[in-house]
């Protein structure tokens, strides 16, 4: 009775009809991810847009301001773009970049790896990069009160020289390698990443000919290049063997007359 029971309840079950089609959760949650990807990769671009549309004139947290607006974001591109250039100078275009790639990425691979440890080497990495940008000189024309790495570059610049006792030029060095490791982090830059890159670099041709070792650009080099036929016709197997001529059946044929009349003649 319990088996007979069992049986109809699973009969029920797959009787009933389904409201989504099969594959529907999966098809929506590769969308969300792409939608959120898409919205971070967008708000890179924007703090990309603010940050090269900055103008000393436009209102900012130190300067207040009535006249009409330049920055191409309006009030909070003008806003966030006196923020980038004040606090970190060039550096901070690392962060719209950053934002970027990790909204392409999430978009093109549906996921977002070792998440909580590129957020923690991201400001190491926004702050170790003003540190190394502040070490050169500022250049005349320059449109922030700041140097080239920001108030936060010259200040890490200055405090750690002094805490380490040595050149500020040794410093820079140490700091840029630091800041390229962390950029590595913060990119997530994996090996097959690396494959990738190491595997266009190779199918690249050089300006005298195809890459060694492709074998994609050996066979365009054969297309554009084509080896002429040998003697057999490019057949290896007939090479050597002469092709019949046009006048070939002609003296063959006058062959055979000859050797016709001359055995008459003995006869």
């Amino acid at each position: 009775m319990a088996a007979r029971s069992s049986t109809i309840n699973t009969r029920s079950r797959k009787a009933t009809p389904q409201l989504w089609p099969s594959g529907t959760g999966a098809f929506v949650r590769r969308r969300t991810i792409e939608f959120a990807g898409m919205l971070l990769a967008g708000l890179g671009a924007a703090l990309a847009i603010a940050g090269l549309s900055f103008r000393v004139e436009d209102p900012s947290f130190n300067r207040a301001g009535d006249g009409p607006v330049m920055n191409l974001l309006g009030l909070p591109g003008a806003y966030a773009a006196d923020l980038m250039w004040q606090t970190l100078g060039l550096a901070a275009f690392l962060l719209p970049f950053i934002l970027m790639v990790w909204g392409l990425g999430i978009c093109y691979r549906h996921t977002f790896e070792r998440w909580l440890l590129r957020l923690i080497s991201l400001p190491v990495a926004l702050l170790l990069s003003a540190l190394v940008i502040a070490y050169f000189p500022t250049p005349k024309g320059w449109p922030s009160e700041s140097g080239v790495g920001g108030f936060t570059g010259d200040l890490l610049l200055g405090w750690l020289s002094t805490q380490l006792l040595t050149e500020t030029w040794i410093v820079a060095i140490g700091g840029g390698v630091l800041a390229v490791a962390a950029l590595l982090v913060v990119l997530a830059v994996n090996r097959a990443d690396w494959q990738r890159l190491i595997r266009a670099g190779v199918l690249a041709r050089p300006a005298n000919g195809p890459a060694l070792g492709s074998a994609r650009a050996r066979r365009c080099a054969d297309r554009r290049h084509p080896q002429r036929p040998g003697p057999g016709g490019g057949d290896p197997s007939r090479a050597g063997v002469r092709r019949p001529q046009v006048g070939d059946e002609q003296a063959f044929a006058q062959d055979q007359d000859q050797t016709q009349e001359s055995g008459a003649g003995r006869r």
